[in-house]
C-alpha cells in the first residue's frame, strides 16, 4: 500500500509549491529533502543574496546621505551585522515554509532518496538508518548545482562558489569573480559596495544571453563604479601566491596575470541528478537535463520532473509555475506554463529587468520590429531619488503586441512584471498607451518608452529628421 499521493524529492521553490498545491487539490503528499528546507533559493541563492543586497545599498545611500541634506557621517561595515541580517531573512522565510507545509499536512522526511521503482524511493536519513517509501507519483525537484570549471588551482583555499563566499562573514580586499552571468553580477555589485576591490572575469560579456544593450550599459555602470572588467578572457590557472592567490589567463590583448585574496567561480549551473538513481529506472536525460512532456512527465510511468533538473533557464519562479503545473497535471486540472514570457531580474546596482525577445533574437529572424525607449533620467520620481541612471527599451512587433521589454535601472526588478502582464494578455503598445500612469512613478518610465514606440512620447525631444 502506498504511503502518499505523491512523493517529492526537493523542498526547493518548485517541490514545495507542487506539494502545497497537491495538498489544495487532496492528495496526501511527502517532501523528501537531504538538506534543508526552501532549498538553495531561500538558503544559498534568491534570498541571502537580496539581503546582502540591501545592505550593500544602504552602503551606497548612506553614502550620499549628505546630498539629501542629512548628515550622518562616513558609514563603516560590520559585516558580522551584515551576515545577522542576511541570516535573519533566511530564517524567516524558511520558517514560513516549514509553517506552510505543516498547514497543509504535508510530510516532510529528512534524508537523502534513490528511485529504486517507478513508484518507490530508498531515503538514507542522517541517522544512518534507511526507509523505503512508496507512493502513485513521485515528483524530483532536487535543483541545480553550481559548475566548477576544469582549470587548475581550482581546489585552492579562497577559490569559492557562491554558497561558499555567502558563508564567509569575512570581506575580502580583492575579489576576483570568474562569470557574467547574473550571480556573478550581483556578488560584482554587492561586494563592491561593500568595499571589495572587485574584479571580473568573463569568456564572452556580462550579461551575454539579456538585450545587448543591457549589458553594454551594465559594463559601463560596473568600470563607473570601480569595477575592474576583463570581457573576452579565459582563465588558464589560479596558483598559490605568497600571502595571495595568483590568477593567470588570457584574453584579445594576451597574458592577464591578477593577485587576489580570495576567488568567486560562478560560470553557470547543472541539472542535480547525481545520485537519484535515474538510469536504475529507466529515466531519459539529456543534454539538458531530464527529458519531460508537456505535462512535465519523465519517459518512466508515474515519475514527473520540474525545474533546473530539466536545464535552463535556472530560475527559482519557473521551477514554481512548472511545480503548480505538475501537481495539477496529476491530479486532474492540467494547466500550461508560459514559456514565452518569463519575466527575469538581476539585482545588481542599478537592477535588470528582463522579458520576452531581445533585439538581437529579433534581428537574427528577421522579424520586423519596432523600438521605444526611454530614460530614467527623465523620468520625476527617478531624479527626486537621485537614480536617474538607466533606461526602458521597449521591442513590438508590427502588429503592436510587445515582444520583449528590458530595463536596467531602480526597481527594474518590479517594473518589469507591468510589461510581463501586458504580454502574457497580448496588450499591444497602443493600448498599452492610453492607459493612464499615475505621476510621479516610476512606472511612467514604462508607459513612455511605449508611447515612444508609436512615436508620442512626450517628455522626450523628437527625433531629427
Amino acid at each position: 500500500m502506498a504511503n502518499s499521493d505523491l512523493i517529492i524529492i526537493g523542498s526547493g521553490p518548485g517541490g514545495y509549491v507542487a506539494a502545497i498545491r497537491a495538498a489544495q487539490l487532496g492528495a496526501k503528499v511527502t517532501i523528501v529533502e537531504k538538506e534543508k528546507i526552501g532549498g538553495t533559493c531561500l538558503n544559498y541563492g534568491c534570498i541571502p543574496t537580496k539581503a546582502l543586497c540591501q545592505s550593500a545599498s544602504s552602503v551606497l545611500l548612506a553614502k550620499r546621505m549628505e546630498e539629501f541634506g542629512v548628515i550622518v557621517g562616513e558609514p563603516r561595515v560590520d559585516m558580522s551585522k551584515v551576515h545577522a541580517w542576511k541570516q535573519r531573512a533566511v530564517d524567516e522565510l524558511t520558517g514560513g515554509v516549514e509553517k506552510l507545509l505543516k498547514g497543509y499536512k504535508v510530510n516532510v522526511l529528512h534524508g537523502e532518496a534513490k528511485l529504486i521503482h517507478k513508484n518507490k524511493i530508498l531515503v538514507s536519513m542522517p541517522d544512518g538508518k534507511s526507509s523505503e517509501l512508496e507512493s502513485k507519483y513521485i515528483l524530483i525537484a532536487t535543483g541545480s548545482k553550481e559548475t566548477i570549471p576544469d582549470v587548475p588551482g581550482m581546489d585552492l583555499e579562497g577559490v569559492v562558489t557562491s554558497k561558499e563566499l555567502l558563508g564567509f562573514e569575512g570581506l575580502p580586499e580583492r575579489l576576483l569573480i570568474y562569470g557574467g552571468g547574473y550571480i556573478a553580477m550581483e556578488f560584482a555589485s554587492i561586494y563592491n559596495a561593500l568595499g571589495s576591490k572587485v574584479t571580473v572575469m568573463v569568456r564572452s560579456k556580462v550579461l551575454r544571453l539579456m538585450d545587448g544593450e543591457i549589458s553594454k550599459r551594465m559594463n559601463v555602470f560596473l568600470r563607473r563604479k570601480g569595477v575592474t572588467l576583463y570581457e573576452g578572457t579565459l582563465l588558464d590557472r589560479i596558483e598559490e601566491g605568497q600571502d595571495e592567490l595568483v590568477i593567470h589567463a588570457s584574453g584579445k590583448t594576451g597574458e592577464v596575470v591578477l593577485g587576489a585574496d580570495m576567488v568567486l567561480v560562478a560560470t553557470g549551473n547543472t541539472p542535480n541528478v547525481e545520485g537519484l538513481g535515474c538510469e536504475d529506472v529507466g529515466i531519459k536525460t539529456g543534454e539538458k537535463g531530464i527529458v519531460v512532456d508537456e505535462l512535465y512527465r519523465t519517459s518512466t510511468e508515474g515519475i514527473y520532473a520540474i525545474g533546473d533538473v530539466l536545464g535552463p533557464p535556472y530560475l527559482a519562479h519557473v521551477a514554481s509555475a512548472e511545480g503548480r503545473a505538475a501537481a495539477e497535471a496529476m491530479f486532474g486540472k492540467p494547466t500550461k506554463v508560459n514559456y514565452d514570457v518569463i519575466p527575469a531580474a538581476v539585482f545588481t546596482i542599478p537592477e535588470v529587468g528582463t522579458v520576452g525577445k531581445t533585439e538581437e533574437e529579433l534581428q537574427s529572424k528577421g522579424t520586423p520590429y519596432r523600438v521605444g525607449k526611454f530614460l530614467f533620467g527623465g523620468n520625476g520620481k527617478a531624479v527626486a531619488m537621485g537614480e536617474e541612471e538607466g533606461l526602458v527599451k521597449v521591442l513590438a512587433y508590427e502588429d503592436g503586441k510587445l515582444a520583449g521589454v528590458h530595463i536596467i535601472g531602480p526597481h527594474a526588478s518590479d517594473l518589469i512584471h507591468e510589461a510581463a502582464i501586458a504580454m502574457h494578455a497580448g496588450v499591444t503598445a497602443e493600448e498599452m498607451d492610453s492607459c493612464i500612469h499615475a505621476h510621479p512613478t516610476l512606472a511612467e518610465v514604462f508607459h513612455e518608452a511605449v508611447m515612444n514606440v508609436t512615436g508620442q512620447a512626450i517628455h522626450q525631444l523628437p527625433k531629427r529628421r
